[in-house]
C-alpha cells in the first residue's frame, strides 16, 4: 500500500516518539510516552481501572493503598528501574507484581492492562 500526503505524515508521527502528543481536558497538548515514576506517580492518587474493576490507588515512597467497593488494601511498593513493583499481603497471596507505566493523553496505562487517571 502506498501512503501519500497526510497519511504518510500521520504514519510517521505514529512511529516517531517526538510526535506523540495528546490533548488534556483543557485542550492543551500533553506529552505521551515514558514516565518519571518518582515525579509523576509517587505521592499521587489515581482512579484506576483494571480487568473491569475500578477504584482509587495512592502511591507513596514505599507503600500504596488501593480502595474498591468499600474495601481497602495496603501494600508495599518498590521501584525497580522503570517498573513499579507492588505486593499486597491479602491479594495474590503476597506475590509481588511489577509493571511499567506509560503516559497517555488522559492519564497513564500500565503494562498489566490497567489505566490510571489523576484525581
Amino acid at each position: 500500500m502506498k501512503l501519500t500526503g497526510h497519511l504518510r505524515i500521520g504514519a510517521l508521527c505514529v512511529l516517531a516518539a517526538a510526535c506523540q502528543t495528546a490533548r488534556t481536558d483543557d485542550g492543551k497538548s500533553a506529552p505521551t510516552g515514558k514516565v518519571n515514576i518518582r515525579n509523576e506517580i509517587i505521592g499521587h492518587t489515581f482512579r484506576y481501572t483494571i480487568n473491569g474493576n475500578t477504584g482509587t490507588v495512592s502511591y507513596r515512597q514505599s507503600s500504596l493503598t488501593a480502595r474498591s467497593r468499600g474495601l481497602s488494601a495496603r501494600g508495599k511498593l518498590r521501584i525497580s528501574g522503570d517498573m513499579i513493583c507492588t505486593r499486597f499481603h491479602q491479594i495474590r497471596a503476597g506475590v509481588e507484581t511489577c509493571f511499567t507505566v506509560t503516559r497517555t493523553g488522559y492519564g497513564y496505562k500500565t503494562s498489566h492492562g490497567g489505566t490510571l487517571r489523576p484525581i
